[in-house]
């Protein structure tokens, strides 16, 4: 099989479950060709996983050179293309502009589907290509693109759809988007050896996420100002905007000695890091603007490597933890969170409870699942997708 994928940026250090997926496709023997509006940051494997195109780096002879070839040796596709950008093209200027540059480096295929993750702008400009090719195109909805996103039906419009929560699902069908499949982000398991209990250090806490309000690393800060005299110390991995507001509330605390913010590091840091602490802690919150997680990847990363997991019960979270397989605090209230903290931190089962949510990863959470769930809604029947008249 012919597949395109058309993404806002690639390769993403926080999506890496965008760039395993490709691999395991690839790996299938499927060809796989990536379309990015602009390359991403350099990080640890990206080397060798870059885009096939970034329209950002064409020039403007290319892009004009590749309209005129458009109307010279495809006159009927060019019309379809000129019918879409009028309609709907013009709200994703000026990428939607690129359309002609996307096909003309497509060579031709008598199957080819395009798929997107993330209803951005990318997908919009994937619904231009569509239309061009006469082909079939799916998109696979996350977090933000669902809840913050006012242009969703137009940015998934003639799409399969599918996405990475139940949550998520029964969010799109009281919207009127029906028959959202389910397609979990999965993990290459046989990557992940289970961590060494030797190597744990057992008053130490780590979260990784972007610093940004809907992670909620604020409160994991404002718990450990409460556990005056304890040993418990807090590493916070990630980058973002929140940065200099958590670093004066860390010195606000007084907790310079105690908690780091780490930044930025590549992924097998991460799980290093993670798979030395005694828990992992992502406090997860519904932000002010309404945006919150679906299921984080790094969640079920630590749970693969073995670390006692807390969290939230914002949106799809629930669907992999619960009392069985970590602490789950309620998502509202800040107080709970500390009472689950202190919990996995004192439970003298914890350890029962990470196995069961390894287990869980292992049997329901595979990156070969997903590749097969993602397959079987691109070959399967077309079912209804959204149009917009």
């Amino acid at each position: 099989m012919n597949l395109v994928y058309i993404q806002n940026e690639y390769p993403v250090l926080s999506q890496t479950f965008v760039s395993n997926e490709i691999a395991e496709l690839r790996r299938r023997g499927h060809r796989v060709r990536v379309v990015a509006s602009r390359r991403g940051a350099t990080f640890e494997g990206s080397a060798d996983d870059q885009p096939d195109l970034v329209l950002r780096e064409a020039s403007l002879w290319a892009i004009l050179g590749a309209h005129g070839h458009m109307v010279i040796t495809c006159p009927a596709g060019y019309w379809k293309y000129s019918r879409w950008l009028v309609r709907r093209g013009r709200y994703f200027l000026p990428w939607a502009a690129h359309v002609p540059l996307i096909w003309r480096y497509l060579p031709a295929a008598t199957q080819t589907h395009i798929h997107t993750h993330f209803a951005t702008r990318a997908a919009g400009i994937a619904e231009g290509l569509r239309q061009v090719l006469g082909a079939t195109r799916s998109v696979t909805l996350h977090a933000a693109d669902i809840f913050k996103n006012t242009r969703l039906a137009l940015q998934v419009e003639n799409a399969r759809l599918c996405t990475v929560t139940e949550h998520n699902q029964r969010y799109l069908s009281e919207r009127d988007l029906t028959n959202v499949r389910l397609v979990r982000c999965g993990l290459d398991v046989e990557s992940f050896p289970i961590r060494d209990p030797q190597q744990v250090e057992r008053d130490l806490i780590v979260s990784v996420g972007r610093l940004v309000e809907k992670k909620g690393h604020d409160r994991l800060i404002r718990w450990l100002a409460t556990q005056a005299g304890s040993p418990y110390r807090l590493r916070i991995i990630g980058e973002g905007e929140q940065r200099p507001t958590l670093s004066r509330l860390i010195d606000e605390l007084g907790l310079a000695d105690r908690v780091q913010l780490v930044g930025a590091m590549p992924s097998s840091s991460v799980i290093a890091e993670v798979a030395r602490a005694s828990v992992f802690a992502l406090a997860c919150r519904i932000d002010s603007d309404g945006d919150a997680d679906g299921l984080p990847v790094v969640i079920l990363e630590a749970a693969l490597v073995g670390t006692p997991i807390v969290s939230t019960s914002v949106t799809g979270i629930t669907e992999f933890l619960s009392r069985s397989t970590g602490y789950l605090a309620r998502h509202d209230d800040e107080q709970d969170l500390h009472r689950a903290l202190q919990e996995a931190l004192t439970d003298p089962q914890r350890e029962r409870r990470a196995a069961n949510a390894r287990d869980l990863v292992m049997t329901s959470f595979t990156l070969q699942a997903q590749a097969d769930a993602l397959l079987d809604l691109i070959s399967g029947p077309a079912g209804s997708h959204t149009s917009i008249e």
